[in-house]
């Protein structure tokens, strides 16, 4: 006699199977996997297809606790930032002269270059590569580009996106 084995599906629906049959709660169900659709039930040769898990959920679009307010030092402090991760994006954190905390993609619009290598001047984020400097309040906003001529103005996409702390 086979032992049973426990699988796990979303939503917590456990199923346990014996001898090529699954019983949920005390009545038997025969599983069938169709790999073209979804997971179905066959009882007495009806098959009815199982209700599709809500997979809708934006685990992404909620407030997660990333790090202790007092690990990102004040600008007069260090100049350092403190590099995060949430689900794989790679995040920067930073105080402005103010005290105000600030969160942005650890990425440079202009090269990709990790901002959390770079340091805070005066309250902005300095990208390490090529000195361009952001602000938090004003949404990230580009301030300075150190390549840039005297009256050439900074490209509307030279911004952070910004995250909400």
């Amino acid at each position: 006699m086979k032992s049973p084995s426990i699988f796990f599906f979303p939503l917590l629906l456990s199923l346990i199977l014996h001898d090529s049959r699954a019983f949920y709660g005390h009545i038997p169900v025969k599983c069938i996997r169709n790999f073209n659709t979804k997971l179905s039930t066959s009882r007495n040769g009806i098959t009815s297809p199982l209700p599709e898990p809500n997979l809708d959920y934006d685990w992404k679009n909620l407030w997660y606790p990333i790090s202790y307010s007092s690990y990102v030092p004040h600008p007069k402090e260090s100049a350092e930032t403190v590099p995060v991760s949430i689900f794989d994006n790679p995040l920067v954190l930073w105080r402005d002269e103010n005290g105000i905390l600030y969160c942005a993609d650890d990425v440079c619009p202009h090269r990709a270059a990790a901002l959390s290598e770079g340091q805070v001047i005066d309250g902005k984020l300095e990208c390490l590569y090529h000195g361009w400097q952001f602000e938090g309040k004003n949404g990230g906003d580009c301030v300075t580009i150190p390549q840039l001529e005297e009256n050439a103005s900074i490209p509307k996409r030279a911004c952070l996106k910004m995250r909400h702390v």
